[in-house]
C-alpha cells in the first residue's frame, strides 16, 4: 500500500465513522452523503481511469483543479472531525460523563460549519501552494575552502514536481528568478518531475536553462523512480544537467588542486525497481580530504551517514519532507525522518540544510504556514585572503565586469571630447585658410569650412618653406599620404618629423585615406573619407598607427579550406572558466550511459533545442544528428563546414579599414567628402599629389 492510498483510507474512515454516522439524518442522506465523500476522495483513481496516475492527471486543467480542491476539503475536514473528537472526549474525561460534549457529534448545523471552514482553509492553503517560493538565505563557513572561492553563491531547488498542471511560465518565472541571482553552483537534489519523459519533456526542459559557474548538478528523489528513472536519468544528462546519483567529482584548478568536491546518492525507494540503493559509504569512501565537501542527497536522514563516517563532510542538502506543508501536523513528518523537517541543522561537524521545496506533494496539495521556497547559500572561507589572491566566484566576475565597463565609459567619454576638439580646430583652421586664399586650399581647388568637406590645412610648401628657414622639424616634406593606386588597403608610413611646423604641432592635419570595399576588397581611389588626426601624437601613437598602415599592406591571407572536421577526442573533464576543471572521482552506478550522455550534453546552451529534436511525443529517441554537419547532402559530397566564431572574426579583421582601426584608437573624426569623384578639382589633386 503506498502512501496516498493509505491516506485516503484513512480520510474515509474518520469522516465516514466520526462525521457522518453520528448526524441524526436519514440512512438514504448518510449513503448519499458517504457516496460524495467516496467520489471526492478518489481524485487519484479517476487519474488513472482517464490515462494518468496519482502524480501525473491527463485531465483538463479546470477539472484536475476541482478535483484537488475537493481532496484537500475532505482531508482538512477529516483533521476538524479530528479536533472535535479531542475536545469532546477531554471533556468527557474532565466531567466523568460519557455523553458530555461542546461540539455535539449529532448536530447537523455544526457539521455544516466544519465544511464551510475545511473549503475556506483548503482555498487559502491551495493558493499559497501556487504563490511565488521565498529566497531562504544561509551563509555557511567552511575551514578547507580555498580563498579563492569564498563568496561561492550555491542555490538548491528541491521537490519540483513539475507535471500536468505545472503552469510554463510559472517554472520560466523561477528560473529567470534563480538565474538573476547569478549563481556559481545550481544544486538539484531530487523530486523535479511527476510524469513520463515524452508527457512533460515540453515543460521540463527550461531547467536546462539554469545558468551557473561551474555547473548544475542533480541527484534523484522517489518521484523520479516513479515516473521511470533511467529515461529521466538520461534526458537530464543529455540536456546538460551533471548527475551525482551514488558519484563523486571535483572541482580543481589548473594545477590539478582540489577547490570543491560534490557528491550525491540515489533514493531507497530504488530497490523497488531493482535499481542501485544509495551507496554512502562507497561515497564518503571517495571523497578529497584536502577541499571541503558538500553532498546531495534527496532524504535528510543520510546527513547522520556522513556525520558518522570517517571522511569529514562539510555540508548535506535535502528536500523531500516539504516542511511538513501544515504548521501543526508537520511533526508527524519530522517523525518519518529522523526528526528533519525544514532549515539548518548541525551533526557533529556537519551542516544539514533541509528545502521546503518549490511545489507541494500531491496526497495534500496545499501548505498552511510553511511557504515554498528556494536557499541560497554563501560559503565563506575561515582562511583569510591575501594581496594575491583572485577571486574566481560570479560575484567577483560581475565586479570586475562593472569595473571595466566604468573605464570604458570613461575612455569614450574622453574620445568624445576629443573628437570635438579635433572637428573645433579643423573648422578653426579651414576658416584661416580661405581668409589666405593660398596655400593648401590652392592644391585641393575650391576650399569649403563646412563639417564633413575636404579641407587640407597644412602642405608640403609650408613645411618644405619652414624646414628651409631652419625653423621647422627635419624632414620638412609632408608624408606622401595620398600614392594609393599601388596599395590595396593601406597609406605610407607617418613621421613625427613630418607632421610639424616651425609654430608646434599642425592643428587639423588632415590625411585623406581611401576607402576599401570589405566584400570584393577593391580600393576606391575617389575622395569618400577624411581622417582628422588629433593635435599633439605621442611617440607611442605614431608607432602604433605606423603599424597598423604596415599591417594594411600585407594581403589578407586566403580563407582556409572547408572540410568537415573529425570529432576531437572526448575528455571526460568538464571544463569551466577560469582554468577550472571537473573530475569524476568515482563513477555513478546508477546509469550505464552516464558518461557517455554527459559528453552529448555539456553545453547547456544548446540543450533545449537539442532535447526537442531528439525526442518524439511517443518519448522514443529519434537518430536524428545532434551536428547538421554530420550529414551527407543530396549530391553526395561532403557538406561544407560552417565557419567557427574565430574564423568569422578573423576574417572580419583582415577585411578591416585601416582608417576605422586608426580613428577607433586615436578618436579620429571622418566625415564624407560632399565633392564628387568626378570633380576635376579632386582629380587634379590626386594627380599633382
Amino acid at each position: 500500500m503506498n502512501t496516498l492510498t493509505a491516506v485516503t483510507l484513512v480520510v474515509l474512515l474518520v469522516l465516514l465513522a466520526g462525521l457522518i454516522l453520528p448526524l441524526r439524518l436519514s440512512w438514504r442522506s448518510k449513503a448519499i452523503l458517504a457516496a460524495v465523500v467516496i467520489t471526492g476522495m478518489s481524485r487519484n483513481y479517476i487519474y488513472v481511469i482517464t490515462g494518468g496516475n496519482g502524480f501525473d492527471p491527463d485531465i483538463p486543467y479546470n477539472l484536475y483543479f476541482v478535483l484537488d480542491l475537493a481532496r484537500t476539503t475532505l482531508i482538512t475536514l477529516a483533521a476538524l472531525v479530528l479536533i472535535r473528537l479531542a475536545i469532546n472526549g477531554t471533556v468527557k474525561i474532565m466531567r466523568r460523563d460519557i455523553k458530555a460534549s461542546v461540539l455535539p457529534e449529532f448536530s447537523v448545523f455544526h457539521a455544516q460549519l466544519m465544511l464551510l471552514g475545511a473549503f475556506a482553509i483548503a482555498c487559502y492553503g491551495t493558493s499559497c501552494a501556487y504563490t511565488k517560493p521565498r529566497i531562504n538565505h544561509y551563509q555557511i563557513t567552511m575551514e578547507r575552502l580555498d580563498p579563492r572561492l569564498d563568496g561561492l553563491r550555491v542555490i538548491m531547488l528541491s521537490d519540483f514536481h513539475i507535471s500536468a498542471p505545472s503552469d510554463p511560465s510559472y517554472v520560466a518565472d523561477i528560473i529567470t528568478r534563480i538565474n538573476a541571482l547569478n549563481p556559481d553552483l545550481v544544486l538539484l537534489p531530487g523530486d523535479l518531475i511527476d510524469g513520463k519523459v515524452n508527457r512533460r519533456h515540453a515543460v521540463v526542459r527550461q531547467l536546462f536553462d539554469l545558468k551557473a559557474k561551474y555547473g548544475v548538478y542533480i541527484t534523484s528523489g522517489n518521484h523520479e523512480y516513479y515516473s521511470g528513472y533511467q529515461q529521466w536519468h538520461d534526458y537530464f544528462v543529455q540536456g546538460g544537467l551533471i548527475s551525482l546519483d551514488n558519484k563523486v567529482v571535483a572541482l580543481k584548478d589548473a594545477k590539478g588542486k582540489t577547490m570543491l568536491t560534490l557528491g550525491g546518492l540515489t533514493d531507497p525507494k530504488a530497490a523497488n525497481y531493482g535499481l542501485p540503493l544509495p551507496d554512502v559509504k562507497g561515497v564518503a569512501a571517495a571523497l578529497d580530504d584536502s577541499a571541503p565537501t558538500v553532498i546531495l542527497s534527496h532524504r535528510p536522514a543520510y546527513a547522520v551517514d556522513f556525520a558518522d563516517s570517517d571522511k569529514k563532510v562539510d555540508l548535506v542538502l535535502s528536500g523531500h519532507t516539504h516542511g511538513g506543508l501544515v504548521l501543526g501536523f508537520n511533526q508527524i513528518v519530522a517523525r518519518l525522518n529522523d526528526g528533519f523537517l525544514s532549515g539548518h541543522y548541525r551533526i557533529k561537524s556537519t551542516d544539514l540544510i533541509v528545502s521546503n521545496g518549490i511545489a507541494v506533494w500531491q496526497g495534500y496539495p496545499m501548505r498552511l504556514g510553511v511557504p515554498n521556497e528556494f536557499v541560497v547559500m554563501t560559503l565563506r572561507s575561515s582562511t583569510p585572503a591575501t594581496e594575491k589572491t583572485v577571486k574566481i566566484t560570479r560575484a567577483a566576475d560581475i565586479k570586475r565586469e562593472r569595473a571595466e565597463a566604468a573605464a570604458l565609459k570613461a575612455r569614450e567619454a574622453q574620445q568624445r571630447k576629443a573628437m570635438a576638439e579635433a572637428r573645433g580646430a579643423a573648422q578653426n583652421a579651414a576658416a584661416g585658410s580661405k581668409a589666405d586664399g593660398a596655400g593648401a586650399a590652392g592644391a585641393a581647388g575650391k576650399s569649403q569650412g563646412a563639417p564633413g568637406q575636404m579641407v587640407l590645412t597644412a602642405s608640403a610648401s609650408k613645411n618644405q618653406a619652414a624646414a628651409a628657414a631652419g625653423t621647422g622639424a627635419p624632414g620638412g616634406a609632408l608624408p606622401d599620404v595620398l600614392s594609393q593606386e599601388t596599395s590595396p588597403r593601406g597609406g605610407s608610413p607617418v613621421d613625427a618629423s613630418e607632421i610639424r611646423t616651425s609654430s608646434g604641432s599642425v592643428q587639423g592635419l588632415n590625411l585623406i585615406l581611401p576607402m576599401v570595399d570589405t566584400e570584393s576588397g577593391k580600393t576606391w581611389h575617389s575622395i569618400t573619407s577624411l581622417a582628422l588626426l588629433p593635435e599633439n601624437l605621442s611617440t607611442d601613437q605614431i608607432n602604433r598607427i605606423n603599424e597598423i598602415i604596415n599591417e594594411s599592406r600585407t594581403p589578407a591571407p586566403a580563407a582556409p579550406e572547408k572540410t568537415v572536421e573529425e570529432p576531437a577526442p572526448e575528455d571526460n573533464r568538464v571544463h569551466f572558466p577560469d582554468g577550472i576543471y571537473l573530475e569524476v572521482l568515482k563513477e555513478s552506478s546508477a546509469a550505464v550511459s552516464d558518461s557517455k550522455a554527459a559528453s552529448l550534453g555539456r553545453n547547456q546552451g544548446q540543450t533545449a533545442e537539442r532535447m526537442s529534436q531528439t525526442h518524439s511525443t511517443d518519448g522514443k529517441a529519434r537518430g536524428t544528428p545532434a551536428n547538421p554537419a554530420d550529414q551527407s547532402s543530396p549530391s553526395g559530397r561532403a557538406p561544407v563546414r560552417p565557419l567557427t566564431p574565430e574564423e568569422l572574426a578573423e576574417l572580419e579583421y583582415n577585411s578591416e579599414n585601416s582608417t576605422a582601426e586608426i580613428q577607433s584608437e586615436y578618436a579620429i573624426s571622418l566625415g564624407n567628402s560632399k565633392q564628387k569623384p568626378d570633380d576635376k578639382g579632386v582629380k587634379d589633386m590626386l594627380e599633382k599629389r
